[in-house]
């Protein structure tokens, strides 16, 4: 309808036809997909979930509007800012975002429109300050358009209240404010509460400023979700009543393939994201630490980003081979352990993981050792079914019958150790459960040291034996290491094997070894 109006009015009309047409809020998506075709993803119509968000952001109240993560919250946003700027709506914008860094990104491609969209400046005019002109604000922390508007960036939880030329903010936008790691903090959620609280909410404009929180939850107790509930806004998951709710952009396909991976077509393995999360970041329903069978402060307290000054020489690696050929399959994983021998604090210095075939595995296995060789004492690879092939590729390296065109010519002596899973069952069986719980004391100690980068990981080792994971690959690497790394199968120790079976064992293989 807006079109066929626009196609009917004269040449010398348009700009002004557009100008008045386009000036009320209700029709801010004909706006965004007029002048920013460039970045409105789909087709037309505008789906339903963006007109409600639309609504949610222009309301006059306190909203909260909470999204599935890549459905366009924050490029709506940005298209309704370039509105509220070029018809002069809100004299003083202040958006807030994680960290400085991605609220100046945002501010970046928002300026770029007002110097760059031809089409916008045709109808509008130039709004950018000229270069020369005194008193000029044009950074990535604050603009100032010719039209008099001010637009301010800020990381959550930085500085105090807004006030430009005696006027407080009229539309405040908190975007993505949490992130995956003080999400998990209780204190940290609970200081960006009492920022938003306390100086957020105060910083308004007394009279007609407004509030709007845009986000994920990534926590069952999310600051976004505790907004939600006391403020009202929008809660949208990607699938609702078994469809999608932006079936032209994200079919239930192209989310199944999201979750559980595909098959692309040269035949590669694209990994999926996995049902964990995929609930949290496109059904806003993250899984709660509370159903962990270990509490997760046992971890998050104990990270590390960089290891102690006291030499860690011990170290060693274990492999839990790729098992099976299909996406859903677990995918091969190597651990990097490292400590310092006097001590019962173990490091995990490094994961690698992925699928590949076994020969790659191998090869693989073998750059992984010569990256770290000089103090690795041990290399283990399990051996089970078809993946006993991996360990006998890197064993035909070794004695020289296999050869990697990428792998220069240098000493083999690689320590590997074939490992059969049934072998290093600790005193709790073969449950794989039970051979993680062996080592709950230590991460109760605070001995047991992850990356913060490592949250697959962590969440395998929260969730293991819950139907709600659907790999336990990185788990099953990690314990492994650890049982060669504390040498559980020692008779002395754990009394689980006959020492007349040592020879038959890991442990008779690893008693030779010095750690």
């Amino acid at each position: 309808m807006w079109l066929e109006e626009l196609n009917d009015t004269p040449d010398e009309c348009v700009n002004d036809f557009i100008f008045e047409s386009l000036k009320d809020k209700e029709f801010l998506h004909i706006f965004g997909r007029y002048f920013f075709p460039h970045i409105i993803k789909g087709t037309n119509p505008v789906p339903d979930c963006h007109l409600d968000l639309l609504a949610e952001i222009n309301s006059p109240k306190d909203r909260v509007i909470i999204f599935p993560r890549g459905f366009a919250k924050t490029t709506w946003e940005k298209i309704d800012t370039i509105h509220d700027i070029v018809y002069k709506l809100e004299p003083v914008i202040l958006y807030i975002s994680n960290t400085i860094g991605d609220a100046q990104f945002h501010f970046e491609s928002i300026k770029a429109e007002l110097e760059n969209n031809l089409l916008l400046i045709d109808v509008y005019g130039f709004l950018v300050p000229d270069e020369k002109l005194l008193g000029r604000k044009w950074t990535n922390k604050h603009f100032e358009t010719l039209n008099g508007v001010n637009v301010i960036a800020r990381g959550a939880g930085k500085g105090r209240g807004v006030n430009i030329k005696n006027q407080r903010p009229t539309k405040i936008i908190g975007d993505d404010l949490e992130d995956d790691e003080m999400v998990r903090s209780a204190e940290q959620r609970e200081k960006l509460m009492a920022w938003i609280k306390q100086v957020v909410f105060p910083s308004k404009d007394p009279k007609r400023g407004k509030f709007k929180m845009i986000g994920t939850v990534l926590h069952q107790q999310a600051v976004v979700l505790q907004m939600y509930k006391a403020y009202g806004g929008i809660f949208r998951r990607a699938i609702e009543n078994g469809e999608s709710i932006w079936p032209d952009y994200f079919s239930i396909d192209d989310l199944n393939r999201i979750k559980d991976g595909y098959i692309d077509e040269d035949g590669n393995q694209i990994e999926g994201i996995g049902s964990r999360a995929f609930n949290q970041e496109y059904m806003n329903e993250p899984l709660s630490d509370d159903m962990a069978h270990m509490q997760p402060k046992y971890i998050d307290d104990n990270l590390f980003t960089v290891l102690p000054e006291a030499p860690l020489k011990k170290m060693v690696m274990y492999m839990d081979p790729q098992a099976g050929e299909t996406g859903a399959a677990d995918e091969y994983c190597i651990t990097i352990l490292q400590w310092h021998g006097r001590d019962r604090h173990r490091y995990v210095v490094e994961q690698v993981a992925g699928r590949a075939t076994q020969l790659e595995q191998a090869k693989i296995f073998i750059k992984t050792w010569i990256k770290y060789r000089d103090n690795i004492k041990v290399a283990a690879i399990e051996k089970v079914l078809n993946q006993t092939a991996v360990f006998q590729n890197v064993l035909s390296w070794k004695t020289g019958a296999l050869k990697f065109d990428d792998i220069p010519g240098i000493n083999r002596n690689i320590p590997v150790k074939g490992v059969s899973p049934a072998q290093t069952k600790s005193k709790y069986g073969k449950d794989k459960l039970g051979r993680l719980q062996m080592h709950e004391p230590s991460f109760e100690r605070g001995e047991i040291h992850l990356r913060p980068e490592m949250t697959k990981l962590r969440n395998q080792i929260l969730f293991l034996g819950s139907n709600l994971l659907e790999h336990d690959d990185r788990v099953d690497s990690l314990v492994g290491a650890l049982e060669l790394s504390f040498n559980l199968i020692d008779t002395k120790r754990d009394n689980v094997y006959n020492k007349d079976k040592n020879s038959q064992t890991i442990a008779g293989n690893l008693n030779t070894a010095k750690f």
